[in-house]
């Protein structure tokens, strides 16, 4: 049993012959998956859970961003917000903003790490 699963829809074509992520998402939630991210790159990423959400979320993308890290910031971004009990579509909004629209990738990541060199 999975709780959350998320990818592309090319790495989630292993049990689903879909292309459309909305398809993907109801072949995966049928399996059992309790939660269900499809990422589509820059551009968008759509979601459904077993509770009957079903949303799709607009990248809108800063051409020439740096895009190294994307996808662990959007896992990363996408988790935390799971774990503090906040709503899907709520997490993964978050997600494409940090991963897609803020233009920082990975890098924008770090603005929020407190300075830990003063603490004694």
């Amino acid at each position: 049993m999975v709780d959350c699963l998320t990818g592309t829809v090319e790495e989630l074509g292993v049990w689903s012959n879909e292309s459309s992520p909305s398809k993907v998402i109801e072949d995966y939630l049928r399996l059992g998956v309790s939660t269900v991210i499809v990422k589509q790159g820059a551009e968008d990423a759509s979601y459904g859970d077993r509770a009957g959400a079903l949303g799709h979320v607009k990248g809108n993308p800063i051409h020439e961003a740096p895009a190294v890290g994307a996808g662990d910031t959007f896992n990363g971004t996408l988790i935390a917000g799971l774990c503090a009990d906040k709503h899907l579509n709520v997490c993964v909004d978050a997600a494409v903003h940090r991963a897609v629209r803020s233009g920082e990738g990975v890098l924008g990541a770090f603005d929020r790490v407190p300075d830990r060199s003063r603490q004694v």
